[in-house]
């Protein structure tokens, strides 16, 4: 049975995906957040962001690991846990940007939608992880 919160995220439900290392697979990530929020009564703000994020770090995990790329999103009591797990070791460290570079941008963007994100190893790879807020329109933002 799945716990509800009283705005409606079920606590404890997971979803996990797994994907080709291929960069047409970024778009099926996408598709999985957005069906996986939907589901789950998750405000579209949310999603938007939970979005982003997939976007990004299943690129850039496509991009740096060339491994198959593993997906799972958490709803927790007060956010949305998004993980996303590959096979190089390597940590992500974050470059500087400038207006001429067209990418770079990821962990950035990280920083900037999420409450609290971090990086952690994984068998031989790592596991980048990442939570955002559920609000409730009208609420404050949770965690």
């Amino acid at each position: 049975m799945v716990n509800a919160t009283p705005d409606g995220l079920p606590v404890g439900q997971a979803v996990f995906r797994e994907f080709a290392a291929d960069q047409r697979e970024v778009a099926h990530a996408r598709a999985v957040v957005r069906a996986t929020c939907d589901q789950w009564g998750v405000p579209l703000e949310v999603t938007d962001e939970l979005t982003l994020l997939v976007s990004e770090l299943v690129t850039n995990a496509i991009l740096h690991a060339a491994s198959a790329v593993r997906l799972a999103l958490i709803a927790e009591q007060d956010a949305v846990r998004l993980e996303v797990h590959d096979d190089l070791a390597t940590r992500p460290a974050a470059r500087p940007v400038s207006e001429g570079t067209a990418g770079g941008r990821g962990l950035h963007i990280v920083e900037a939608v999420t409450s609290k994100w971090g990086v952690r190893r994984h068998g031989a790879g790592k596991c980048i992880w990442a939570e955002v807020p559920v609000r409730q329109p009208g609420g404050p933002a949770g965690g």
